[in-house]
């Protein structure tokens, strides 16, 4: 696994502009697309939707455990986004397919350490093509104090019991607990860290409203005022100002930030042509869809000149400003053993539940 050092490269990328399209006949048969909620977004499909009019159909997932569930019990959609920590595993139960980058027009721009990250290709051939990547952290409603959100011991402290949500993410989850108890590399926790990390959540989980599963329900929430905390991504901060409701992802709290890097992926046994799918990943990971991604979403995106193009003042806006500083900051969501996921699986659970 590349550390974050590997990421800071991140910070600096100048690539050609270019043009996108397969011009694919029409009679092909519509994708089927397992995705997170949101990235139906059509602004992230432009080129795509420019030669084939016909919308993919979405199915949408809360969480990457039940995306994997879903696809092994015989759901087969064309393609699948999952993110670099449970990459492992849909490789080892063989349900997927590679892609073939020389059809990707977009795979020159992308930022050559997404493609050098662990599984993203593997036995010389390409098995997710990485998209969108960022920032978790704390994000806390202007109900918060600047003091209180300083550091992730807010969220288990007392006078916020009831005003917490989490999101119902193993892998998100246990970023916040290593962060809050000073681990920054989860890949070289020993048992002892575990333990530690698990005992936070279950302090936090006193002051749990609920794990949230789609952030729609979460924005309503905190713009009501019924949720003050959370930790999550900053594109729910954009979406609460939209509702007109003042949000931070407080990069600047005390433990840090986690990042994760997420992206496409052909499903074995799916039904639309190889090159309709790898026209929609094309489309997905340009330039355009990039810089919609920055600039409205407030997220990052591996194709580099897209993030380049948005501009230094939005690109400060949004946090990527002096990404190699904040990275020094950062547990990186590194890919994790089956095992080392399913153990974490297994404790949420019982979290969750009480126990």
């Amino acid at each position: 696994m590349k550390n974050n050092r590997s990421l800071t490269a991140l910070a600096v990328a100048v690539i050609a502009v270019f043009s996108v399209g397969f011009g694919l006949p029409a009679t092909a048969e519509p994708l089927t697309i397992l995705d997170w909620s949101g990235y139906e977004d059509p602004e992230l499909r432009k080129a795509y939707t420019a030669a084939h009019p016909e919308a993919p159909s979405y199915s949408f997932f809360a969480n990457e455990d039940e995306a994997f569930q879903k696809v092994k019990s015989g759901f087969k959609p064309d393609l699948v986004h999952p993110c670099l920590t449970s990459l492992p595993r849909w490789l080892d139960a063989e349900l997927l397919e590679p892609v073939d980058p020389a059809a990707l027009k977009s795979w020159a721009e992308l930022g050559q350490n997404f493609k050098d990250l662990p599984n993203v290709q593997k036995d010389g051939k390409v098995w997710m093509v990485p998209m969108d990547w960022g920032y978790s952290g704390l994000v806390t409603t202007d109900a918060v104090p600047a003091e209180d959100a300083k550091s992730l011991a807010i969220f288990a402290a007392p006078q916020y019991k009831g005003k917490v949500a989490i999101g119902d993410n193993v892998d998100e989850a246990y970023a916040l607990a290593y962060l809050a108890t000073g681990v920054k590399d989860w890949s070289k926790a020993d048992e002892a860290a575990f333990a530690k990390a698990s005992a936070f959540l279950r302090e936090v989980h006193k002051n749990v409203r609920f794990y949230w599963q789609d952030n729609t329900a979460l924005v309503q929430s905190m713009a009501s005022g019924e949720i003050a905390v959370t930790w999550g991504y900053a594109d729910i901060v954009a979406k609460l100002v939209e509702a007109g409701k003042k949000a931070t992802l407080n990069r600047g709290a005390k433990e840090g930030v986690s990042t994760w890097v997420c992206g496409y992926a052909r499903v074995k046994g799916a039904v639309a042509p190889a090159a309709l799918q790898q026209a929609y990943i094309d489309a997905a990971t340009d330039k355009a869809s990039a810089q919609h991604m920055v600039t409205n979403w407030g997220q990052g995106h591996a194709n580099l000149a897209g993030l380049a193009a948005a501009g230094p003042d939005v690109l400060a806006q949004k946090g990527f400003g002096n990404v190699a500083e904040t990275l020094t900051n950062s547990l990186f969501q590194s890919a994790l053993s089956p095992a080392q996921r399913a153990r974490m699986v297994a404790e949420f659970e019982k979290i969750k539940a009480g126990y």
